[in-house]
């Protein structure tokens, strides 16, 4: 099957793009059950965009459905939770934030803010009328022009840390069981990856302190309708070994990645996968026809109650 042809039988599956989710906000009294301990007052899912805060955010109302959940990519522009938190200094917040690499984080981030800020280019691509090389090309100017990078090296000292008075990067993250807990009051902060998303589940459930967490999955990019522009410039973007090197160098990446993972980064990002793209479209084509994806979709929709133990 040609690439086209492929191309118009996804678009023909795939869900439209949901608009935007406004925040919600669960005021509700805290007397949810928090493994027998006084609980939070609050919790704040406290990240760059295209993390995972969206499932994190509907984990935590999921989990603890009678406890307030915020989630914010700057607390200095929230008006709604800084009120909030005003009267509120000496009572325990739980804050979440975390990361992922950054290349990865700015194809995602990028492709959205190309959908939002100028549509008809996914539009173009979709219908066949871009190729694949102008895809890659017109994501690597874009990425360039809003200094992503910039934007993701400094974001956690400009923003979380500052905020809570707490230099999370000078913790160390925990390799083994994939989080950074940080516990110094008021605040009780969990640092985690967008790369273990696998194990999320377990993360909280420790973070939480119970063996009960309702995982709910939102904002995939595979339900968008401009998952294939960003799937395209994914397989398309390199970057030179100079750029690389000075980019995984920077502060955030070094807290929360270690030497070997940073060399796979490096090594991943140095070249394009050539002859990938149609492979994947019809592995794609294949998975979502397939009567797993309903229950993937269930998941996106209605979320799913998982048990997990807390790791020892």
């Amino acid at each position: 099957m040609k690439i086209s042809k492929i191309r118009k039988r996804l678009l023909s599956i795939l869900p439209p793009s949901q608009e935007k989710e406004a925040v919600q906000v669960n005021n509700g009294p805290t007397t949810a059950d928090y493994s027998n301990a006084a609980g939070p007052n609050a919790f704040i899912i406290y990240t760059l965009p295209k993390i995972g805060q969206s499932t994190m955010f509907h984990s935590c109302l999921s989990t603890f459905p009678r406890i307030p959940c915020f989630r914010t990519q700057s607390l200095f522009e929230d008006k709604e939770t800084i009120d909030f938190l005003a009267n509120r200094e000496h009572e325990e917040l739980a804050v979440i934030t975390g990361t992922r690499e950054p290349i990865s984080w700015a194809l995602s981030f990028m492709v959205q803010e190309i959908h939002r800020l100028h549509p008809e280019v996914i539009t173009d691509f979709n219908r066949g009328q871009m190729s694949s090389a102008d895809a890659t090309a017109y994501m690597r100017e874009f990425i360039d022009k809003q200094e992503a990078f910039a934007y993701y090296s400094g974001w956690f000292d400009a923003q979380v840390s500052k905020f809570i008075g707490i230099d999370l990067l000078s913790h160390p993250f925990d390799h083994k069981r994939k989080r950074m807990i940080i516990e110094q009051p008021p605040y009780r902060v969990l640092g985690f990856r967008n790369e273990d998303s696998d194990l999320w589940p377990s993360v909280l459930a420790e973070y939480f302190r119970t063996d009960r967490v309702t995982m709910k999955a939102a904002n995939i990019a595979l339900f968008k309708d401009y998952s294939l522009f960003y799937y395209e410039a994914l397989m398309g973007l390199s970057y030179t070994m100079k750029v690389l090197d000075d980019l995984y160098s920077s502060r955030i990446v070094r807290a929360f990645y270690d030497d070997l993972e940073i060399e796979q980064f490096k090594e991943r990002w140095n070249r394009p996968i050539p002859n990938y793209y149609a492979d994947y479209l019809r592995d794609m084509l294949k998975k979502i026809t397939s009567p797993q994806f309903q229950y993937i979709r269930d998941i996106y929709k209605k979320g799913t109650s998982m048990q997990y133990k807390r790791p020892i």
